[in-house]
């Protein structure tokens, strides 16, 4: 266990820049514990991190408030504690605290996401580091959080598309899929399959093996091409549009997304 000055100022600048602050002990310690850790390494490792907030809590960079904030803190350990601090059977003890009471935080998370993002499925990078930070939870535990809720996260990256067919087109299939009574592109692919997920590619929740492609499209329209009806009518123009779509090297998971962001803005 040795100080490294650069890598703890950037452990204090990033919390100063998401202005949050280093709650987890260990890390605001710079404590790592091994089976062979000694009080020395501990007392030695204490020394080195108070020195440096003693060093940069009066200066000008973003890790200054911080160190001033963790010096105050030390304050009020020592207070308690006193030289417990300097030996690893409390530094044991102390982080298995924390690992049960972040365990049970994160467990907390897991059922706030669901509640929250549960019925859109999915939740975004952004949203997701904005509720870990409020539950003071690290970068990885409030991803544990979001896949214990079985939420996938969002890059913030992501765009959504902009129109992929032509306007008259898009109207034409609107009105099929509307005389057919399907209100999904899935739907009229996949009859019955349920929910799924779309944003960041094509997911059927009951079936994964479900795709939007070319082959399902071929197998509607022969299906809807049995019989001469105006819903199955309907149902094949729809389906021919995205095969010419298709053609045109439109993905119909494309298609799919924009007409729900349709469906989105219409209500």
């Amino acid at each position: 266990m040795q100080f490294d000055k650069d890598k703890y100022k950037e452990f204090l600048t990033k919390h100063s820049k998401e202005g949050t602050d280093p709650v987890d002990l260990l890390e605001r310690y710079a404590i790592t514990l091994s089976g062979s850790t000694q009080d020395a390494e501990v007392k030695e490792q204490l020394t080195a991190v108070r020195a440096y907030w003693n060093q940069t809590a009066n200066g000008n960079s973003r890790a200054a408030k911080k160190a001033d904030w963790c010096r105050k803190q030390d304050t009020v350990l020592k207070g308690q504690y006193g030289d417990k601090l300097d030996s690893v059977a409390w530094w044991r003890a102390k982080a298995q605290t924390e690992a049960d009471n972040s365990q049970a935080a994160v467990e907390a998370l897991a059922q706030t996401l669901k509640q929250a993002y549960g019925q859109l499925g999915v939740v975004t990078a952004d949203d997701l580091a904005r509720d870990g930070s409020r539950n003071k939870l690290s970068a990885e535990q409030a991803a544990q959080a979001a896949r214990l809720a079985g939420l996938p996260v969002i890059d913030k990256k992501i765009t959504l598309p902009d129109q992929p067919l032509a306007p008259t087109a898009f109207k034409d299939l609107q009105k099929d899929l509307s005389i057919c009574q399907v209100t999904t592109i899935p739907e009229l692919l996949h009859p019955g399959s349920g929910p799924f997920r779309i944003v960041t590619g094509y997911e059927c929740v009951k079936n994964p093996a479900l795709r939007l492609d070319v082959e399902a499209i071929n197998e509607r329209i022969t299906e809807a091409g049995k019989a001469m009806t105006p819903v199955n009518d309907a149902k094949l123009a729809a389906l021919r549009k995205l095969s010419d779509a298709v053609k045109r090297k439109v993905e119909p998971q494309t298609v799919a997304l924009y007409h729900l962001m349709e469906l989105v803005a219409d209500t």
